[in-house]
């Protein structure tokens, strides 16, 4: 029966536990422990400003020589890297969500040749933050449809997701 709570996903495989969701990369929950993502954050915050400095100072040379094209194209780079950045803060990359602590999970079909399906849990972290983590499905060349569809019932019948 708990072979029947675990679905593959994008990046590896979701246990649904009574408890919790833990997300695994080989799908052994024996194996499992759990992961700190703090300091992926870190080190994701300041390559994001890395990167956004480097754009900023080549902006500063093309103003000097007055390169008006290559500097409206570097300062669009950096505006949509920094808005990027604050859209995506609230996303979530943690390996287990307490059931107890979702608020809502939706379901999204992929569209075909453009996207995946995926689930997006909407939860609240342990710093009562609330988060979105999206549950990535495997694509149609790796048996997405039934996959997609097997992940869509566990969820069903476990009661995160109610029918749409």
């Amino acid at each position: 029966m708990k072979e029947l709570r675990k679905f593959k996903t994008y990046e590896g495989f979701c246990h649904i536990l009574e408890e919790k969701i833990i997300f695994t990369s080989d799908g052994n929950l024996e194996n499992y422990t759990a992961k700190d993502t703090s300091e992926n954050k870190v080190i994701y915050t300041i390559s994001i400003i890395f990167t956004v400095l480097c754009f900023l100072y080549l902006t500063y040379n093309y103003f000097k020589n007055s390169d008006w094209f290559r500097l409206l194209f570097l300062f669009g780079i950096v505006v949509f890297t920094i808005y990027n950045s604050f859209r995506k803060r609230k996303y979530s990359n943690t390996s287990v969500i307490e059931r107890e602590k979702i608020i809502r999970v939706t379901f999204h079909q992929a569209k075909k040749c453009f996207s995946r399906a995926y689930f997006r849990v909407d939860f609240i972290d342990d710093k009562n933050k609330s988060r979105s983590k999206k549950i990535i499905l495997p694509g149609s060349l790796c048996r997405g449809l039934s996959d997609s569809n097997k992940a869509f019932d566990i969820m069903l019948e476990q009661g995160i997701i109610n029918r749409v």
